[in-house]
């Protein structure tokens, strides 16, 4: 965010949702939205971190899975990449002296492995739990509700008139840890989901209530 006559400062939220805390002022401030990585840039990352190297097809598919199923977030994959990168070392390092290097390779892969399994479980569990506190808990479940099904709908993003939902009406709740299923992206003026892993919880539960 940017005011361009008082302060000529650039703000960084720490998070999407911090946005709520700010006053409207659009005639100073200029918002611009960093989204995650695309597949290109995670494939980057990953390279550099020389993790989910090995073994084709099963690394091919974590890889998908990040993308597809989380959410290649800078920062979740910097540390989960760099946990890999360690836990496969340590992996390696226990094993007998007379090792084979095929060994080795295959067990730092199966390290790297089950580090992003578990983050992926991890981030997939996490965000059933916030798309049902949205839906069973929330002072406006019913505004989540439509939203939520809305979204699902158009996963690009939907705005505030197609839903008749204020931005501002909940937003504690959009800020609040255990809610946050649910962003607003102030750049473009479009509710989207918080994350990639809250798309594919958001279908699961409407299909459970059926």
């Amino acid at each position: 965010c940017t005011d361009d006559k008082l302060a000529h400062g650039i703000l960084v939220l720490s998070d999407a949702n911090a946005a709520f805390k700010l006053k409207e002022d659009p005639h100073r401030q200029q918002f611009l939205w960093i989204d995650d990585l695309d597949g290109n840039e995670m494939n980057t990352l990953l390279d550099k971190f020389d993790v989910l190297s090995t073994d084709a097809a099963a690394s091919t598919e974590l890889r998908r899975r990040l993308r597809d199923e989380v959410g290649a977030n800078a920062q979740g994959l910097f540390k989960t990449a760099a946990k890999a990168k360690s836990a496969a070392a340590a992996a390696v390092k226990a094993l007998p002296a007379d090792a084979t290097e095929a060994e080795r390779v295959a067990t730092a892969s199966a390290s790297q492995r089950r580090v992003f399994e578990r983050f992926i479980d991890e981030k997939q569990r996490d965000a059933f739990d916030e798309v049902d506190n949205l839906l069973t808990r929330s002072k406006s479940k019913g505004d989540f509700r439509r939203l939520l099904l809305a979204l699902l709908n158009n996963p690009s993003g939907v705005r505030q008139r197609e839903v008749h939902f204020s931005a501002t009406e909940a937003n504690e709740e959009f800020k609040t840890k255990g809610f946050r299923a649910i962003t607003y992206n102030s750049e473009v003026k479009l509710f989207q989901f918080y994350s990639k892993a809250h798309q594919y919880p958001a279908g699961l539960w409407f299909e459970r209530e059926a």
